[in-house]
């Protein structure tokens, strides 16, 4: 692969590490990351990153293209320009993602859509394997919370939201690298990837405080948008993808950890209260 990466980018490469897929290049003392991406490419994702500095520089081939094919395979290189890349990220770089000024126009959220066709392709799925009947009423529990958080979507469904970079998921072992990839984002409302995170830390154990979640900065909109995804279990429904093995130990550790979630959704419910105090109530949280 170096002498790839040196014919179709004309840098020198000083050395080269594989891993997670991904190739980590250093030339002349910068550090490049060359990435095999063979999904659709959203191009105003990748322009509007390159406005920021901290994000990685999408680096043109020799052919002026951003795309290199190399054994039916597509790479992108990344120039990477931000210090302690290698650092697990925290709530606060995810907030500062979250602030940055995204200008330009997409379409409206369906949040409600997706999720709707995630619950019929679970229910799906599990019409259609053996699995352990011993969690039936869970599967039926986490069922009905994605059904509360379409209906509570509806209050802010048809309001204009601030659009910014986020994530579709944050993983607690999401460095600098991913997070400032412009490959990893995507365009949507902001309280997409801070929600996904909260979650993300609870049922790994690492629990954020109450105290940092009430520096929050959101509008009434944007905190029923919070509130909903909090709410809608991404965490349950990501286990299960057809053809992949079903992790039970996975299951065993959410069931358990659900009573302790849903006190600390309260109290979070309860911060916000405080800030809105005519958001729209959800009765099994607050009695």
């Amino acid at each position: 692969m170096k002498n790839v990466i040196e014919y179709f980018y004309k840098i020198k490469v000083d050395t080269i590490k594989y891993a997670d897929n991904k190739y980590y290049i250093k030339s002349n003392n910068d550090n490049y990351l060359l990435q095999e991406f063979n999904r659709k490419i959203d191009f105003k994702i990748l322009k509007e990153s390159q406005l920021y500095e901290k994000f990685h520089k999408v680096m043109f081939n020799f052919y002026g293209g951003i795309v290199t094919n190399y054994e039916n395979n597509n790479y992108i290189l990344l120039k990477v320009n931000i210090e302690e890349k290698n650092r697990i990220i925290n709530f606060n770089d995810i907030i500062n993602i979250a602030e940055l000024n995204v200008i330009t126009t997409f379409t409206e959220l369906k949040w409600d859509i997706l999720w709707s066709n995630k619950i019929d392709n679970f229910e799906s799925y599990i019409m259609n394997k053996d699995l352990n009947f011993d969690f039936r009423e869970y599967y039926d529990y986490f069922i009905g919370l994605g059904e509360i958080a379409i209906i509570y979507y509806q209050y802010a469904k048809n309001y204009p939201v601030k659009y910014g970079f986020t994530y579709n998921r944050i993983r607690k072992n999401f460095t600098l690298y991913d997070l400032y990839n412009p490959l990893n984002v995507v365009i949507s409302s902001p309280v997409k990837g801070i929600a996904e995170y909260i979650k993300e830390m609870f049922f790994d154990e690492n629990m954020l405080e109450i105290e940092i979640i009430k520096n929050l900065n959101l509008n009434y909109y944007e905190t029923i948008l919070f509130i909903c995804r909090l709410i809608f279990p991404t965490y349950f429904f990501d286990i299960f993808h057809h053809g992949e093995k079903i992790n039970i130990d996975k299951i065993k550790k959410i069931i358990t950890l659900i009573p302790k979630y849903e006190k600390y959704l309260k109290e979070i419910f309860e911060v916000i209260k405080k800030r809105y105090s005519f958001i729209p109530l959800i009765e099994w949280l607050m009695f």
